[in-house]
């Protein structure tokens, strides 16, 4: 039965019909080994890129495609390059921005915050130095503090 299947199919197209790698002879053992070997490369550099793009890949994951089956390895890679398409398209689209241009957008917003309110006092201190009555104090603050967050509101939309 062996023999019939093997001049039917070449070893990849008949891979489904063999129950082990036993009932392969030695030169397809060897070709299927070597699929598996390339298949498995794939799938780390695919990981690799995966990990590039910002998302992690578990260490059970990098197990399993280094050491699985022809069929495993060719799988992990279809779904991990799969997801990497996913994540190309969605920088493209701009559902999706890089954690750096993030970091950075908050410090710049941040800074500007941190400017708005400590420009407070220098407008303020004058008429709060001719000022004795608490609440007026605390009203002009409030006004200013209100106005440093409004024009900061405008400036960012």
């Amino acid at each position: 039965a062996n023999e019939k299947r093997r001049k039917e199919k070449t070893i990849f197209e008949a891979a489904g019909n063999y129950e082990s790698l036993a009932d392969m002879t030695p030169e397809e053992r060897k070709a299927y080994e070597e699929e598996r070997k390339r298949e498995a490369e794939r799938a780390k550099r695919v990981i690799e890129e995966v990990e590039r793009a910002g998302l992690e890949v578990s260490e059970e994951l990098k197990e399993l495609a280094a050491k699985s089956s022809l069929n495993e390895a060719k799988t992990i890679s279809e779904i991990l390059n799969a997801k990497l398409k996913e994540i190309q398209y969605k920088k493209e689209v701009g559902e999706l921005v890089s954690k750096a241009e993030v970091e950075r957008e908050a410090f710049e917003l941040a800074r500007k915050v941190r400017d708005a309110v400590l420009s407070v006092p220098d407008r303020v201190s004058a008429m709060i130095a001719a000022k004795s009555d608490p609440k007026e104090i605390r009203d002009i603050l409030t006004q200013e503090l209100h106005h440093a967050l409004a024009a900061l509101s405008k400036e960012t939309v």
